[in-house]
């Protein structure tokens, strides 16, 4: 270990708190439009959707899965690009998945106990 050096103030490191920047204030590159953001499982995730223009025109959609960290920002983990040909057989796709089902909350009772509903075994 070596001697503090002589007229250099001494001190411990200061740690923030985590605080991400706003999903829509992220830099891009020209020919690229963020066109939203998907909030991940952690609040340091997220997906980013981008439009993206070629120097020749062609438009291709890119899907990032995005981390963040307080020394870099946000970056890109993993990408998947489509081209614009494939874009009408995605929205096709997600056009057949159904809506997520209602959750339901029930008012308690007063005079009733509390239970947890579980899924039957089976």
């Amino acid at each position: 270990m070596s001697a503090p050096v002589p007229n250099e103030p001494t001190h411990d490191p200061v740690l923030l708190p985590f605080v991400p920047p706003a999903p829509t204030r992220s830099a891009r590159v020209p020919g690229e439009v963020l066109l939203g953001v998907l909030p991940g499982a952690t609040e340091d995730r997220r997906t980013a959707v981008v439009r993206r223009t070629g120097l020749c025109g062609a438009v291709s959609i890119r899907l990032s899965d995005e981390s963040f960290s307080p020394a870099v920002g946000w970056f890109p983990q993993s990408s998947v690009e489509l081209p614009a040909d494939q874009l009408g057989g995605l929205k096709a796709l997600l056009a057949t998945v159904p809506p997520p089902a209602p959750v339901v909350r029930r008012a308690p009772h007063a005079d009733a106990p509390a239970t947890l509903p579980f899924a039957a075994a089976g």
